[in-house]
């Protein structure tokens, strides 16, 4: 009796440390403040860059899958994150909102470096899940990507994108702000 109330003690223990844990990452993913920022096409300049070792690679379906879910993970490793997995990039596809087209890996040499995608929410072009690896970060290479997304805007019907950017995110901030984003 007295070894099934401490293993009952330790289960009780252990679900209670659980629920804390998870209800102290849920406070801080709801606590999250996000600005949305937009970008009017119609002022849209192509920047010029000098860098021959770099290529933008659109996503190829039931092929890049797991190259993607990768490169994700790395870039937003955060501890309220949870970690992507490849059936999520699948169900991505599924999404009314996605569109492949819009969907590029940025690469330097032969490495993926960086990802980045554009998706209709409410039929308003928003570019989501742009990011750089961390050692690739501070060399212009965001910067690329998002001219590079942004021209794939320029000749369609839309007049305007959006972006949402954490508002700690300063980096990005600055960035969004220099290329025209309000």
């Amino acid at each position: 009796m007295y070894q099934l109330k401490k293993v009952y003690s330790r289960i009780f223990n252990y679900l209670k440390k659980s629920f804390t844990q998870n209800s102290f990452l849920n406070d801080k993913i709801n606590k999250i403040e996000v600005y949305e920022m937009t970008y009017n096409l119609n002022d849209f300049e192509m920047y010029q860059f000098n860098d021959d070792d770099i290529k933008f690679v659109n996503f190829t379906i039931d092929k890049d899958e797991q190259l993607r879910c990768d490169i994700q993970n790395e870039i937003f490793n955060a501890p309220y994150r949870i970690p992507l997995q490849v059936t999520d990039i699948y169900w991505d596809e599924k999404q009314s909102y996605y569109r492949n087209e819009w969907s590029i890996f940025l690469k330097k040499g032969e490495q993926f470096i960086g990802y980045g995608q554009i998706i209709l929410q409410d039929d308003i072009p928003q570019i989501v899940n742009l990011g750089i690896k961390k050692e690739f970060r501070g060399y212009g290479y965001g910067k690329q990507l998002l001219y590079y997304l942004l021209s794939l805007l320029v000749d369609t019907d839309y007049d305007s994108v959006k972006i949402r950017v954490e508002y700690k995110n300063n980096i990005a901030i600055d960035l969004y702000t220099k290329i025209g984003f309000i």
